[in-house]
């Protein structure tokens, strides 16, 4: 029995027939669009479930898909997906600021791909079934009046649907990190904590080095494997009110609150140091993996959280022009 059915806009049509083989091998109804505008108008039409679409696409892009939908069908949830091979930040926070669910960047795993879109799937299933039990109850409320128990039972369920489709919404699927989302809401909190009382704050970004060998080498459950592995490193090393999250791929990020960069440096080498002395089992494989990190430090002239993320790739890119497996720190002296 088919799942839901998905809507795949791509105008490259290899990548469209493995799209749309991978998702009916997995159960998935499919349809397919060649460009944006194809897409919204088969929207209008099939209701998908879940859409799964390209940004570089002609007559209307993946950006501008994703807003049409988001503005225009308001009264319908579709999670929405963006496939590119664009890698960095300003894209894929365009992708979000514009309401995309997801984001996942080319070449990805199909393991990562399934587990993504049934977590998707599972989201609008709570987002739908909770839309039509609060219709349930305005209904119900014009017409009787339930008992004090009766209502009390009835909110206990709403609150533990609303929790669920919380912890699916603010996770990432493989690692059950904090997905980018999350991450900024948290990060443009603490900022605004820091500057108000003069706190210091430190962000360390990971990369886990050589990670598509991995996968090449080993295959994608392995890489999975490994990346699962790594965010229980992270959970190990890390404080009760330290933000944890999978930033993308194979990159990490950890948002230390009252930490400066000396301190900041001290966590990052203790996960790289532990990482490197480590021999992960998978199968019938002994795996050994690197990590590079960035460390900087809020400073008011970074301004906004733009800016203090780039300037956390920089070091962590730093790392990997040194040849990995190092950490990069912007120094006190950057800072001033």
């Amino acid at each position: 029995m088919a799942k839901g059915l998905v809507l795949i806009a791509d105008d490259d049509e290899p990548a469209l027939d493995i799209l749309q083989f991978l998702l009916q091998q997995w159960g998935y109804r499919v349809i397919t669009a060649v460009d944006g505008k194809d897409a919204y108008e088969k929207v209008g039409i099939f209701k998908p479930d879940l859409i799964l679409s390209d940004i570089m696409m002609p007559y209307m892009s993946g950006y501008e898909l994703c807003n049409k939908i988001k503005t225009e069908l308001k009264d319908y949830f579709i999670p929405i997906i963006l496939l590119t091979a664009k890698t960095d930040l300003d894209s894929k926070l365009a992708g979000l600021n514009i309401g995309a669910d997801d984001y996942l960047s080319k070449p990805y795993s199909h393991t990562e791909l399934e587990a993504r879109v049934r977590s998707l799937f599972r989201i609008k299933e709570l987002h739908d079934e909770l839309s039509s039990r609060n219709q349930d109850l305005l209904d119900l409320n014009q017409k009787l009046q339930y008992s004090l128990d009766e209502n009390r039972k009835l909110q206990t369920e709403l609150e533990e649907k609303n929790q669920q489709l919380l912890q699916l919404s603010r996770h990432d699927g493989l690692t059950n990190l904090y997905n980018r989302r999350t991450f900024y809401e948290f990060m443009n909190s603490e900022l605004s904590r820091s500057q108000r009382y003069s706190i210091p704050l430190s962000v360390v970004m990971f990369d886990l080095d050589h990670f598509k060998d991995v996968n090449d080498t080993f295959g994608h459950l392995a890489g999975d494997f490994i990346l699962r592995k790594f965010a229980k490193v992270l959970k190990k090393n890390s404080r009760q009110n330290d933000i944890i999250t999978r930033y993308g791929g194979e990159e990490f990020i950890m948002l230390l609150p009252n930490t400066n960069c000396e301190q900041a440096e001290i966590v990052a080498e203790r996960i790289r140091k532990e990482m490197e002395t480590s021999t992960f089992s998978f199968d019938r494989f002994k795996i050994n993996l690197t990590i590079s990190c960035g460390v900087v430090e809020y400073r008011e002239r970074d301004k906004d959280k733009e800016n203090f993320l780039n300037a956390v790739d920089e070091e962590l890119y730093k790392s990997k022009r040194r040849g990995r497996n190092c950490t990069s720190v912007r120094t006190v002296e950057e800072n001033i």
